[in-house]
């Protein structure tokens, strides 16, 4: 500030932000706990000059009532003396145990997924294309100490990226400014400083793995190996870089590998045959997220794949999911009959933003919303009502879907229950003659009860045809919404719903 010594923690941030090409004017959303970290990170980026900061708070309700009272009270009274917008996001009580329990994850892996949701969607509400996070650099090491207890692929132990995508079809980035400091260094600078925070209760309770190591393993390596930190931070760059280049060595591998056939990009097998083990592992990864859909892509799935394309087997089940290998190429054949593998989707009362999904909306009721490229505007009209207004081609459009619903893009497996019985998405594609580089990018409806729409008219010469429609005989005596989708302009979907 004018008239007062600039901080050296100050000084370092304004280099960071120079190097990341962060100005004052660029628009930020700051993930704001209320914690330390991220207090002291909301107080120097204000001093370094940005003046278009939102702080987003995300309550988990897993903690006292009374705490998260307080906590509130103090991250409110700290934006408005500072003169910065807030948001503050509640996830409902009871959610993340439930997802927790429903994804196989700890209560912190599950906290985790709906912060980061959240961060996207209050991103994208306010066209914020950078989020920043308070990651420091004890939260370095204690990632690289959890990546060696639970074991897993080496790219568990590259540590915190300082920058990544964290949704590519909205163009989101995420940055860790604060990767450079020490936790000591930033209560420090929040003595000088006078700075206020809240504690985490669960900050102390070692049940969570990062406490215990925390509290537990870290204090005993600090007294036995003084230097130790320096070392571990020293191989998780090395461990990053090596990854990195492995991962561009396969985009490159993959990217010669693609093969179209009948409008489908598989996998060369032959020619992948000819690379070593590593890479085979990265380019089927690569794959694998490339075609979407949250298809699992975890190691041993994509090691039980290279073996069976190793042994050249016809067919293989890996991570839930079936691919046919018997042509020369790895075609994804959707889920295993009976698999227990997680849902590919639920409803969330949250989550409206998905990384992997390039779009994801839920629809709880009338209004308008926007998701990905299109606004969606929907109006309900009383059971038994007549559109006056809607023309009669457009009456076989109408959909039966429960409220909420959701928009999402078009996964691969996906089908609809028609009046002549299941029907793959693709096929329907194929038929109307929508590229296959674009498929992936098709709306859909889906409700509870499964797909209820698949709708081409975003998509240029597919623009007259037809939705594929879940057959309206399923909706009899069901409480359920009638859709009627049309489309406005390049990148607005209209949708009636009608009791």
């Amino acid at each position: 500030m004018r008239g007062e010594a600039v901080d050296r923690l100050e000084l370092r941030m304004r280099r960071i932000l120079l190097a990341l090409g962060i100005k004052p004017e660029t628009p930020l959303a700051l993930a704001f706990s209320g914690g330390l970290d991220s207090v002291v990170l909301l107080n120097l980026l204000v001093r370094c000059g940005l003046r278009n900061i939102r702080a987003v708070h995300v309550c988990h309700n897993i903690r006292p009532a009374d705490e998260l009272a307080r906590e509130k009270v103090l991250i409110k009274e700290t934006c408005m003396k500072m003169h910065v917008n807030l948001t503050i996001v509640n996830v409902k009580e009871g959610a993340i145990d439930q997802y927790a329990s429903k994804a196989r994850c700890g209560i912190e892996a599950a906290a985790r997924h709906f912060r980061y949701r959240a961060l996207v969607r209050s991103a994208q509400r306010f066209g914020i294309r950078t989020v920043a996070t308070a990651h420091h650099a004890d939260d370095q090491v204690e990632t690289f100490l959890l990546g060696m207890v639970r074991g897993g692929s080496l790219r568990a132990l590259s540590g915190i990226e300082p920058v990544r995508m964290l949704s590519a079809s909205q163009g989101i980035y995420i940055i860790r400014p604060l990767l450079s400091f020490e936790r000591v260094e930033l209560f420090q600078y929040a003595m000088r400083k006078g700075i206020v925070w809240s504690e985490d209760s669960t900050n102390a309770d070692t049940a969570f793995m990062r406490n215990k190591i925390r509290h537990v393993l870290i204090p005993l390596l600090n007294a036995e190996f003084p230097s130790w930190k320096t070392s571990v931070l020293s191989y998780v760059e090395q461990i990053r870089e090596e990854h990195e280049f492995v991962e561009r060595s396969a985009q490159k591998i993959l990217h010669r590998l693609l093969a179209q056939v009948e409008g489908e990009e598989l996998l060369d097998i032959e020619l992948l045959k000819k690379e070593r083990r590593l890479m085979r592992l990265a380019v089927i990864k690569l794959y694998l997220a490339r075609l979407g859909g949250g298809i699992a892509a975890s190691r041993e799935a994509v090691e039980e794949l290279d073996q069976a394309i190793s042994s050249n087997k016809k067919r293989i089940e890996a991570g839930g999911f079936e691919f046919d290998l018997a042509e020369g190429f790895l075609k994804f054949c959707g889920k295993t009959r009976g698999s227990s593998a997680q849902a590919v989707r639920a409803i969330s009362p949250l989550l409206d933003s998905y990384e992997k999904d390039q779009y994801f909306l839920m629809v709880p009721a009338a209004g308008t919303y926007r998701c990905g490229p299109y606004i969606i505007q929907i109006s309900e009209y009383e059971h038994g009502s007549t559109l006056h207004d809607t023309p009669p081609a457009t009456a076989n459009s109408l959909v039966c879907a429960f409220f909420p619903f959701i928009l999402r893009n078009r996964r691969a497996g996906d089908t609809v229950l028609g009046p002549a019985g299941q029907k793959a998405v693709d096929t329907y594609l194929k038929e109307i003659k929508i590229a296959a580089r674009l498929r992936h990018a098709v709306p859909v409806i889906e409700d509870k009860d499964g797909i209820a729409a698949v709708i081409p008219s975003a998509f240029g010469n597919a623009a007259s045809a037809r939705p594929l429609l879940r057959d309206p005989a399923l909706c009899q005596n069901k409480k359920m919404k009638y859709i009627l989708l049309s489309m406005k302009g390049d990148s607005t979907i209209n949708v009636r719903s009608k009791r």
